[in-house]
């Protein structure tokens, strides 16, 4: 069977993503979905609060620690991002594994001499 952790080898498996079996790359996609529409949510949030306050009238500090804030909110929508489409490649490996795995050694198609060219 083939799949991207064999196509990387073991030293590349960012975020982990090959040692965990599809139902836990499922369940982690589904929980890095959840949090990048909270993260973006909580961003549009920050945004809107921007716009209705005189962000002339705040002090240096204060300014530094929401710019800080929000750039770490972006931040981790991003590596969410970025690991989330880990997760989605390495699920579509193993399911175009699986589907290649099936049809080659399909039963039915050894009949034909030429099976091996019909792909």
């Amino acid at each position: 069977m083939y799949n991207v952790s064999e196509a990387y080898g073991h030293d590349h498996n960012p975020f982990g993503v090959y040692d965990l079996d599809d139902a836990a790359l499922a369940s982690r996609a589904r929980g890095l979905t959840s949090e990048i529409g909270s993260l973006m949510r909580t961003l549009n949030r920050f945004e809107d609060f921007c716009d209705r306050i005189d962000l002339k009238a705040l002090d240096e500090k204060t300014l530094a620690g929401m710019y800080d804030t929000a750039c770490g909110t972006d931040w981790r929508v991003y590596e969410a991002g970025n690991e989330l489409d880990a997760v989605e490649l390495e699920l579509k490996s193993r399911r175009a594994a699986e589907a290649q795995s099936e049809s080659v050694h399909d039963a039915s198609r050894m009949d034909d001499p030429n099976w091996f060219w019909n792909f």
